[in-house]
């Protein structure tokens, strides 16, 4: 099976990664449809359940839930691989590129997710900020007044998220305990900034340099390496660009990078940063602050969790304004902090941190006074609270609001061009169970090198009907009439029509989607199905 399905998926992404020419906007929206159908089938099959973090897994739970993933992942790669063809792509189909990332990404909000889609997120926008097309030019018209408007819709109403810029979703790559993960998030970061500030971004320049510094300053403080360095460099100077006055931070990064080694340094580092943040985020984005640093909790390491506890430490320590702006939007993390501080089973790096975080923060209670705040902090300690588990994020919907972009372009109905014949070849590949993910490795060396098209493959041949009974012979007696046998009751269910049977009813939903029927004929063989209802059903 694993055989089958990655060679199917290098044959999708040559047939794209080496022709040489963009998705048409009219084959984009039958992938994006296709691509819509294979991740509401992944999430009817409850293949991730809620939990307390933001936990990434890879481990699959049956054929299906296997075939699915690798469906997602050949139709992401075809994306990624159009974005960096020699013809342009249009702007609307690079609008759909940037909502398809960030519904992608998106999915690093759920409770439990599959780093590969994540990972096939930031492999979209990293080409899409590549591509040969101005990178300000792309933002500016997917966040035009035409398409943003639905898809945030879609985000607030159908998916119950709201978007709050791309670089908030890039923030669990940026604390990601997989090191090429957090570096190309780094990198995106990094350009995104270059270009200046878009509503694409974020709230504002300020709310989006805070989601990067409390992101990464936890990585750059316990590497302390070379890399880590450069990227402070790096960041410094976008952000000016951005609009951001850094203030003090460039003379605190040279201090930190001259008195390596001196244990008091690296708190000294994280207080320029977190006194940056009160003078630019607070009072008017606590809320924002407060959520970013929980996300960064929920998604990091152990290491990456302490150094959460210290900055909120800190930063309570700034000023009586940012502790009071702060104190109503951290409840859950200063119950989990109290918890673990009474853990004895919980990481020593992590129990130090927590107790000095609860030391400070019943120091701010009990200057504001607030007794039923430090009865409150004292009965979480007692109680060890938890966080309540995180639910899933329905990416289907986001990609309906991604899909939204293209639709309106070139309407509901499909053109009225012919698709070439590499479109043509390539869609059933993406369609259904049969698709699957590259090796990153294999995939980079096809891409920008042209070569001659392949041949669309051969269509598979129906299977013949079975053999009709032999017409009697003149004269022969006539058989007793038997009643004729119901509908197969296993495939058609009520009223005898497998479109009733919910085992079959998905692949007739694909073909009015306008899935091509050889691809679902082969996603029901690889599931075990009769294929053959196809035809009895028409």
């Amino acid at each position: 099976l694993h055989d089958t399905t990655l060679s199917t998926s290098l044959k999708a992404h040559v047939i794209f990664g080496t022709s040489g020419r963009a998705i048409p906007d009219h084959s984009l929206k039958t992938t994006m449809k296709t691509l819509v159908a294979v991740t509401q089938e992944l999430e009817g099959i409850e293949a991730y359940a809620p939990s307390s973090r933001h936990v990434a897994s890879t481990k699959v739970k049956s054929t299906t839930h296997y075939q699915l993933i690798l469906s997602i992942c050949g139709a992401a790669h075809s994306l990624s691989a159009s974005c960096i063809s020699e013809a342009p792509a249009s702007d609307t189909a690079r609008s759909t590129y940037f909502w398809t990332a960030c519904a992608l990404l998106a999915s690093a909000r759920s409770g439990t997710y599959d780093p590969r889609i994540f990972g096939h997120g930031l492999r979209l926008l990293g080409r899409l900020v590549n591509c040969k097309a101005d990178l300000a030019d792309v933002l500016a018209h997917a966040t035009d007044s035409s398409i943003m408007p639905a898809v945030a819709s879609a985000w607030t109403t159908d998916a119950d998220i709201t978007f709050e810029g791309v670089v908030l979703l890039l923030v669990p790559g940026l604390c990601s305990a997989n090191f090429e993960t957090a570096a190309q998030a780094r990198e995106l970061v990094i350009r995104l900034f270059e270009v200046g500030q878009t509503p694409a971004h974020g709230v504002d320049a300020s709310a989006c340099a805070t989601d990067v510094i409390v992101g990464t300053l936890g990585w750059v403080t316990e590497t302390a390496s070379p890399e880590a360095f450069s990227f402070i460099d790096r960041l410094l100077t976008a952000m000016i660009v951005m609009g951001c006055d850094t203030g003090d931070l460039n003379t605190a990064v040279a201090d930190y990078q001259a008195n390596e080694g001196d244990p008091s340094g690296d708190m000294e580092l994280i207080g320029a940063f977190m006194r940056w943040i009160d003078a630019a985020a607070f009072p008017r984005h606590a809320e924002k602050v407060a959520k970013v640093l929980r996300l960064v909790y929920l998604s990091g390491t152990v290491s990456t969790q302490a150094w959460v506890f210290k900055m909120i430490g800190v930063l309570l320590g700034t000023s009586d304004e940012t502790c009071t702006a702060l104190l109503p939007h951290m409840n859950a993390l200063f119950q989990e902090s109290a918890r673990l501080a009474h853990d004895a089973t919980a990481p020593a790096v992590l129990r130090k941190a927590s107790t000095f975080l609860c030391s400070v923060t019943l120091e701010c209670f009990s200057k504001s006074a607030s007794k039923k705040s430090l009865g409150d902090l004292r009965a979480a300690a007692r109680g060890y609270g938890q966080f309540g588990g995180l639910p899933n994020v329905a990416i289907s919907k986001l990609l309906q609001g991604a899909t939204a972009a293209v639709i309106a372009k070139v309407g509901s109905e499909e053109a009225d061009a012919a698709e070439p014949p590499s479109v043509v070849a390539a869609a059933p590949l993406l369609s259904g169970g049969s698709g699957g993910g590259v090796d990153e490795n294999a995939a980079a060396g096809s891409e920008g090198v042209a070569r001659p098209r392949p041949p669309p493959p051969p269509k598979k041949a129906r299977p013949p009907p079975p053999p009709r009974p032999a017409a009697s012979k003149p004269g022969a007696a006539a058989p007793p009439e038997r009643p004729s046998p119901p509908s197969t009751p296993k495939v058609g269910g009520s009223g005898g029509s497998a479109r009733n049977n919910p085992e079959y009813a998905v692949y007739f939903k694909m073909i009015s989607m306008g899935v091509p029927e050889g691809a679902v004929r082969v996603k029901m063989e690889l599931a075990g199905l009769d294929a053959s209802v196809l035809d009895e059903d028409e």
